[in-house]
């Protein structure tokens, strides 16, 4: 669900190559570069065990050669109904501005097959 949301919502951002990766290994990117996935993922069924809650927790990491405001704002306004938690900083090793911003989903949903527990 969240996984599909963060692909469909990326990929209106223009020219930047979304990658459904959990890690990178850049030298110096010209363009500004993408990585997202679901780092955290928690289902807790209820008593009957037939309706659960998910909660996933998605990660955009940013990577740029120099920094971005207007990159950064764009992305922060594709989830608007999330509160986005944002961390950067500055990677000497690889010589990039690394913008990560994390944000938690929560919904709720039937079992198609049973019970869990």
């Amino acid at each position: 669900m969240l996984f599909d949301l963060m692909k469909e919502r990326l990929g209106m951002l223009e020219g930047i190559p979304p990658e459904s990766v959990g890690y990178r290994h850049l030298r110096n990117p010209s363009a500004p570069y993408l990585t997202w996935y679901i780092s955290d993922e928690t289902i807790t069924p209820d008593d009957s065990g037939r309706v659960y809650t998910r909660s996933s927790e998605g990660v955009i990491e940013l990577l740029t050669a120099e920094k971005s405001p207007v990159l950064e704002a764009e992305i922060e306004a594709l989830f608007p109904e999330y509160e986005i938690h944002k961390h950067e900083e500055y990677d000497y090793a690889e010589d990039v501005f690394e913008i990560t911003f994390t944000f938690t989903a929560i919904g709720k949903g039937k079992l198609k097959y049973g019970n869990i527990g």
